[in-house]
């Protein structure tokens, strides 16, 4: 893997990740986390390190995506254990395979953008749709370890966290 060294902040940063931040309110503290727009890309990656995938599915609102992942005590464990992907289910881009079509909801529909898309996934595969929602998944997509929503107790984030180091 390489790696770049920001000049900004000194963090060491993956040069094929983007970087989503989350304030924590009480300390003004930044917690960053490393991680994929793309869940082909975040599989790839998956594969070639083999590790696990986190999948926090959210909306536009990217700072409240990562909201429960803050209050774990060590982000560098997420970021250094798991490729992370965000899927935002309220995306309105043009997704590049627009002739996915399915039947959802009672009606066959062409899913046309990235948020469908990806809402049709956490739907079929973790049968929710609640933002956010984290879950790990392996890189033949199936599930793996628990899924949680918006949490801040420190133990079940934590509980969700070790489940998504199994094999």
């Amino acid at each position: 893997m390489t790696i770049l060294v920001s000049c900004n902040d000194r963090q060491i940063v993956p040069s094929h990740t983007d970087t989503f931040y989350a304030i924590d309110r009480k300390t003004a503290d930044t917690v960053k986390f490393y991680g994929f727009k793309n869940l082909d890309s975040a599989i790839y990656h998956a594969k070639k390190d083999k590790q696990n995938i986190l999948v926090v599915f959210g909306g536009h609102t990217i700072e409240k995506n990562w909201e429960s992942l803050k209050y774990y005590n060590d982000p560098n464990f997420i970021n250094s254990n798991f490729k992370i992907v965000w899927l935002p289910v309220d995306s309105k881009v043009k997704a590049k395979d627009t002739t996915l079509t399915v039947f959802w909801y009672g009606k066959t529909r062409t899913l046309t953008t990235i948020g469908d898309q990806n809402k049709y996934f956490q739907e079929i595969v973790f049968n929710q749709s609640t933002q956010p929602l984290y879950c790990f998944i392996d890189t033949i997509k199936k599930p793996v370890g628990q899924v949680i929503g918006y949490e801040h107790d420190i133990k079940k984030i934590t509980d969700f966290i070790n489940s998504g180091l199994t094999k």
